[in-house]
């Protein structure tokens, strides 16, 4: 217990955090922290990399507060290293995703004195020697709308975690590795109101869930929703937004209703065309059931903005030819890239590669983010090998290259960009790229097969 802390500093990582984030994006796990530690009576600051030094040597017995969702590792371990030498009193407590993988480094697990792999605001509550609240009793505190009003968009954090299986999530996995497959979910109206208090306060109307899988539990999501959506009407709160879901059939029960409420957007794991690479995964679903619940978002008006993992280490030549053929099929080129599976710490997916021999290389600036481009069978190794090497030769038409379409791609979907233009023109420049990928690769591929 540290109740002699006096102050509560917050290390904010967010600047350069992903492709992805377009903008200052906001750390709702950090403000549910200040929210709760302000309703005790205490102060939270917040620092970033470039300021954390200076606030923790004016403060006193700080409690420096890291999650370690980041992909600047070495800036982060710049940061701890000074800090500790700025005020040797400091007391670090880490969180968040890459808080597996610290703890499992020597040379970084020396820079923190205390991990949590659950519940950060009960944490920081019992470090300090206050009564703990869950986060799920907390409502978020926001340090300011820095970003907002450029991108229109208001993020959101309703639930947590997920009671499904994958071996490839990395969703609350703790010290000694396993997944909790939880699924925890905030009040429905305290969301609702939530929701209401930024709109008026801002004027916004789109807002873009963060959640693992907003409808993560098959027992109890639809439940929840049901509630949610009843509160907005309440509020009488016409909003459009995004969540993270799953194609499956919880998402076709709720799907009018959320249509109803204002859901214009779907990010969803469809992960792989074959349904053996599915199972080994442990998806839980079949590419006909994705295909039912995609033809029911088209119907719907809902984008979907898909995620896959079209090389799976372990996967044969046929089982590509098969991602390769059901990606096109169902007209998700767009999505298309050179993705693999991630080992993170902890998953059941990183001890099935340790155990066949299938070589994980740790990433020094993208800590939590493992490669591993090794594949068991040869024909794909080459096939990946060709295709990373066709990628480099070739650009896509028009003016930009492709990491720009990628960062135009993402921030037109972070905007929930699909309400105001469904079809941009700059789009076809990267569906006509990625389209002539896969049909390159599913030419070499049916050749070595032949």
């Amino acid at each position: 217990m540290l109740a002699d802390r006096l102050d509560v500093i917050l290390l904010d990582v967010r600047d350069g955090e992903s492709l992805a984030y377009n903008h200052a994006y906001e750390n709702l796990r950090l403000g549910a922290v200040a929210s709760a530690v302000e309703d005790r009576g205490r102060t939270a600051r917040f620092a970033d990399l470039t300021t954390v030094e200076s606030v923790v040597a004016t403060a006193e017995r700080p409690l420096l507060v890291l999650d370690a969702f980041f992909r600047v590792a070495e800036r982060v371990t710049t940061a701890l290293v000074a800090a500790r030498a700025a005020n040797p009193d400091v007391a670090v407590l880490c969180f968040g995703r890459a808080a597996r993988t610290i703890w499992g480094e020597k040379s970084l697990r020396t820079l923190i004195d205390h991990f949590e792999f659950y519940d950060e605001v009960s944490a920081v509550l019992r470090l300090l020697g206050e009564h703990p609240t869950e986060w799920i009793a907390t409502t978020p505190g926001r340090p300011g709308t820095h970003g907002w009003i450029e991108r229109g968009v208001v993020d959101i954090e309703a639930t947590r975690g997920c009671e499904h299986q994958c071996t490839f999530c990395g969703v609350d996995v703790g010290a000694a590795g396993a997944r909790m497959r939880r699924w925890r979910a905030r009040p429905p109206t305290d969301v609702a109101a939530e929701m209401l208090r930024w709109s008026e306060a801002t004027g916004l109307s789109r807002f873009q869930f963060v959640d693992d899988n907003l409808l993560g539990s098959p027992r109890h999501s639809e439940q929840w929703i049901r509630e949610f959506t009843s509160a907005l009407r309440a509020l009488r709160l016409a909003v459009n937004f995004s969540f993270y879901g799953r194609l499956d059939h919880t998402l076709l029960e709720l799907l009018p209703e959320l249509r109803d409420a204002g859901l214009v957007q779907l990010h969803a794991g469809v992960e792989s065309g074959s349904d053996a690479v599915l199972h080994r995964l442990r998806k839980g679903i079949t590419t006909s059931q994705m295909e039912t619940a995609i033809e029911a978002l088209e119907e719907s008006g809902v984008e979907l903005v898909a995620s896959l993992i079209v090389f799976e280490q372990r996967m044969s030549l046929t089982e590509l030819a098969d991602c390769i053929t059901w990606v096109e099929a169902t007209s998700l080129e767009r999505y298309f890239s050179l993705t693999t599976a991630i080992p993170f710490a902890g998953t059941a997916l990183r001890t099935e590669f340790e155990d066949s021999g299938i070589p994980v290389v740790p990433q020094t600036n993208r800590l939590g983010f493992p490669d591993a481009r090794v594949f068991a069978h040869p024909d794909v190794q080459r096939a990946y090998d060709n295709a990373c090497t066709w990628e480099e030769a070739h650009a896509p038409g028009g003016s930009r290259d492709l990491e720009s379409l990628m960062r135009m791609r993402f921030s037109h979907e972070e905007r929930l960009g699909v309400i105001d233009h469904p079809q941009p023109r700059w789009l076809d420049d990267l569906r006509s790229f990625r389209l002539s990928q896969l049909r390159t690769l599913r030419d070499g591929v049916v050749s070595v097969s032949a």
